[in-house]
């Protein structure tokens, strides 16, 4: 008893699969991010992300959260919480042709919302150089540290 491949009928499988229910793509979806100056350009990320954390309760409380439970929350990741959705990354715009800084905030999978960073956000990143420098850095080895060249040897002349 031998069955004809090419000759089934119209109930041996379903009819046209394919075109009633659209196959779901298995390549994840990458985030699209776009120049909030430009529009049309897609932004090419071009460091890490850099997570915020909180250190207070004020964010919390502010975000809906009740004041002990953003209290408990706090003392339970010894008061300091990382916030999962919101980032600084750096971004490269070929409509700039430059490189700048954003506060990202992911809403979904997808979707994300990219603001200029204040410099409250700098300072609740983590990994991050301080704007100032590093406070435990003298005067003279930050001077030092930027002279290069042969402006920077013209100190060492009696070498």
């Amino acid at each position: 008893m031998l069955i004809a491949l090419n000759k089934l009928s119209k109930w041996d499988c379903p009819v046209n699969s394919a075109e009633s229910a659209p196959r779901r793509s298995r390549r994840p979806k990458r985030r699209q991010l776009f120049c909030p100056l430009h529009g049309e350009h897609i932004l090419q990320s071009v460091s890490a992300k850099h997570m915020l954390y909180i250190t207070d309760t004020g964010p919390l409380v502010l975000s809906g959260m009740g004041k002990r439970r953003a209290t408990e929350l706090l003392a339970a990741y010894h008061n300091v919480l990382t916030i999962g959705n919101e980032w600084l990354e750096n971004f490269w715009c070929e409509g700039c042709q430059e490189s700048r800084w954003w506060h990202v905030i992911r809403h979904d999978r997808v979707v994300h919302e990219l603001k200029p960073i204040s410099r409250e956000i700098w300072e609740r990143a983590s990994g991050v150089i301080r704007p100032e420098g590093n406070p435990t850095i003298g005067e003279f080895t930050r001077r030092n540290a930027r002279a290069c060249g042969k402006l920077g040897m013209q100190q060492f002349r009696f070498v």
